[in-house]
């Protein structure tokens, strides 16, 4: 499905969308006139048990963003597809830019990572690739960079194996 709404205006939008969201979670009666959205006087609900509203959890590694992030969120979500340095320098580049504005912002990443049971000599390892302890050193890594938080992916039929490698790499990062 091909969405029709313009690529050009996607920060605006999301600016605005997050303060509807803000809106309807915590004002009684809801009115909303903006560029993108509109709400006519209405009453939503039922509203978030979670006081004043849910966490906000954002995500992106662009200038742009992370003043978008420094704003409103709570939570940040990096990528950590690319190098171990990639990913302290955005995290550096962030708190010492944008975190000023919300200096209680936690930093959350989800990992899928890629186990073996030894190294391929042949290729150059990246990050979260490899053994136990392979991925396991990076954790390490990411937990002194500063994230706060890992949601582990590990994609596998057996339901044992997925607790089991949960809580061999839990051991890295607690």
């Amino acid at each position: 499905m091909v969405s029709s709404v313009p690529f050009e205006n996607r920060g605006a939008r999301a600016d605005e969308f997050i303060q509807v969201l803000t809106r309807i979670w915590t004002d009684d009666i809801v009115e909303f006139k903006g560029r993108y959205y509109n709400i006519p006087a209405s009453k939503i609900g039922p509203k978030p048990i979670q006081t004043p509203r849910i966490p906000i959890y954002l995500g992106g590694f662009s200038h742009k963003t992370f003043s978008r992030i420094g704003k409103y969120a709570d939570r940040w979500l990096p990528t950590t597809a690319d190098s171990l340095d990639y990913i302290a320098n955005g995290i550096k580049t962030f708190k010492e830019k944008e975190n000023k504005q919300n200096g209680h912002l936690e930093v959350i990443t989800l990992i899928y990572p890629e186990l073996s049971e030894s190294n391929k000599d042949d290729v150059p390892r990246t990050p979260f690739r490899g053994t136990i302890d392979n991925v396991g050193s990076d954790f390490r890594k990411i937990k002194e960079m500063g994230v706060n938080h890992v949601i582990l992916g590990l994609i596998d039929p057996d339901l044992d194996w997925v607790i089991d490698t949960a809580k061999q790499l839990s051991k890295f990062i607690r």
